[in-house]
Formats: structure tokens, C-alpha cells, sequence
């Protein structure tokens, strides 16, 4: 059931590991952890968020795929203007060099700079991705190996002296 589909089959989980002792809940839970390590090291070398998607995470892995694509189709169309510019230009100086179009260096020097930025906001984006994605599954595991204990910090009131106000912290503990 946790190879199948972790959040759909979350209750049943929590349910069956209600049976089970402390051991073999840690048994599972270090059977079934997520690493980042693999993925982060895909994502930095091979890009295209290929590690996101080795890691099972198809939401962010096609984030980081789609971005990074269109990344690239950018930069690839503005160094198209650019030589555009330069290279089909209508005129020619006294000297004979081409005159380039300044309208259409001008969108590509653009195009290139935000398309650069964009790639490298979304190279950012597939290394820091595996890591949030396995620290989420690895607490979404937890809960339904372990149950999810809750802690709250809430102000206490005193009964008797007003002057005695404080914090105070609420545990609570479900099995």
C-alpha cells in the first residue's frame, strides 16, 4: 500500500499500523524513507527534473521539466533574433558592413536575459525540490506509521493573580 499511492491509502495505513509494534514500524518507516540525495544529484547534473521524477514526484519533476524547456526555447529565441538582427538586415553602410536592426537585437538581448534567468531559477527550483518533497512524504509517512502527535503553545490564564500570565505547552497523544 506505500509503494502503490502513500496519500490515498494514508488512513488504511495508520489503520494496519495500529497492530504493529514500535520495531516493525521503524522497520517500515527506514524501508519506505525518501532519500534526496539521488535525485538532487539527477536534477544538478542531467536537469529536466529527471531526479524528481526517479524520486516519484511527477508534480514538481513536470514543473521543473516544462520550465526548464521553456527556458531554453527563449534563449534559443532571442540568440534567433539577434542573429536575425545582425545577419538578414536590409542595409549595408559605406564600408560595407551590415547595419543591424535594433528593434530585433534589442527583443533578443532580452529574450536571452530572461529566458537565462528563468533557467536559472528553475535549476534552483530542481535542487531544492527533492528535498521538500521528501521531507513532506517522509512526514506523511510518519503520521500514518506512527499516528501525528500534536504540540500547541497557548497562553495560560491564572485563576487567582492577573499578574501571572505565561505560555504553556499542550501535548496530545493519540494511539
Amino acid at each position: 500500500m506505500i509503494n502503490e499511492d502513500l496519500n490515498r491509502n494514508y488512513n488504511q495505513i495508520a489503520a494496519y499500523s495500529g497492530n504493529l509494534t514500535n520495531t516493525d514500524r521503524m522497520v517500515l518507516y527506514s524501508s519506505y524513507e525518501q532519500s534526496p540525495t539521488v535525485p538532487f544529484v539527477i536534477n544538478l547534473l542531467v536537469g529536466l527534473c529527471i531526479g524528481s521524477y526517479v524520486q516519484g514526484d511527477s508534480a514538481g519533476g513536470t514543473t521543473g521539466l516544462i520550465g526548464e524547456l521553456c527556458s531554453y526555447a527563449a534563449v534559443a529565441g532571442g540568440y534567433g533574433l539577434m542573429f536575425a538582427a545582425g545577419m538578414l538586415s536590409p542595409g549595408c553602410n559605406p564600408d560595407g558592413f551590415i547595419i543591424p536592426d535594433q528593434g530585433k537585437m534589442t527583443a533578443g538581448t532580452v529574450l536571452c536575459i530572461a529566458g537565462g534567468a528563468a533557467l536559472l531559477g528553475f535549476r534552483i527550483y530542481e535542487c531544492i525540490r527533492p528535498f521538500s518533497y521528501a521531507n513532506n512524504y517522509n512526514k506523511l509517512l510518519r503520521g500514518a506509521l506512527y499516528g501525528v502527535p500534536v504540540l500547541s503553545v497557548v497562553p495560560v490564564m491564572p485563576t487567582t493573580n492577573l499578574n501571572d500570565m505565561g505560555m504553556a505547552v499542550i501535548a496530545k497523544v493519540s494511539f
